[in-house]
């Protein structure tokens, strides 16, 4: 005859004693032992596992058994949403690491819940945060990321949408002298070429702030020979800005008034 189990309520010391023994499984990437410590009897204080994505997020292990452990976390009921914090988006982690292959565990998150719509405390979207050169840095070549783009925008993630500081992620990218390749993808994702942000400037004027050889917003920052000790950067920029123009896009002078305000807006 079967009898039923009744849960032990645990003592302060079991639950970290359970805590660290989870962490440990998470950080050695052993989905078995994962997957029988979400089984306890244990009547835990709260759920615990959404707090555990993180780990298994930012583990340092094979790209297989990272995803097993993340995929049995997700299986059990952790709510990716849990984590995705305001200033510290869940992607994030994925986007700032070295990872070769990123897709699968976006794809794996997205598929379980994540609201990859939402905006953060910048009113930035995941386009506007993918925009900067620490996204992605493990991938090669930017078709390597176009997979993940195009999720966003099968997920509901208009590349068009504007952020606090009323900027598209066209405008975004221009600021930190971007790829051409991704300019050209959100370009041919509708995302309008002469929009202005919050300080009057469109893409092509940050892009030019560093094409000529004027009055320039890095020379505001702390390397004031931007071209000589960054000429990839500047390389960059340049190139960019002959794509934005060859685009369409229309050149104009720039006061110096007018550039100090919008340094002072980032």
């Amino acid at each position: 005859m079967e009898q039923n189990v009744r849960p032990i309520a645990p003592t302060d010391d079991l639950i970290e004693q359970h805590r660290k023994m989870m962490l440990d499984a998470i950080r050695r990437c052993d989905s078995s032992v994962v997957r029988r410590l979400l089984t306890t009897p244990y009547v835990l204080p709260d759920d615990p596992k959404a707090r555990y994505i993180e780990a298994a997020i930012v583990a340092n292990c094979t790209h297989s058994t990272r995803l097993d452990v993340l995929e049995v976390l997700l299986e059990a009921g952790a709510d990716p949403n849990l984590v995705d914090g305001p200033n510290t988006p869940l992607l994030s982690w994925i986007a700032n690491s070295a990872r070769p292959d990123p897709f699968p565990e976006v794809k794996l998150l997205i598929d379980h819940g994540l609201n990859v719509r939402r905006t953060f405390s910048n009113g930035n979207t995941y386009f506007h945060m993918f925009s900067w050169p620490s996204a992605f840095r493990g991938v090669t070549t930017f078709a390597g990321v176009v997979p993940i783009y195009e999720l966003l925008i099968a997920s509901g993630v208009d590349p068009q949408s504007i952020n606090r500081r009323w900027q598209t992620s066209l405008v975004t990218h221009s600021m930190i002298w971007g790829s051409v390749e991704q300019a050209a993808f959100l370009l041919d994702k509708g995302v309008n070429l002469d929009f202005t942000d919050g300080c009057k400037m469109t893409a092509i004027d940050y892009t030019q702030m560093v094409h000529t050889s004027g009055f320039s917003y890095t020379k505001l920052s702390a390397y004031p020979e931007f071209r000589q000790k960054s000429p990839e950067a500047a390389a960059k920029a340049d190139a960019l800005f002959a794509f934005l123009r060859s685009r369409g896009a229309v050149e104009r002078a720039l006061p110096d008034h007018v550039i100090l305000h919008c340094v002072d807006m980032q």
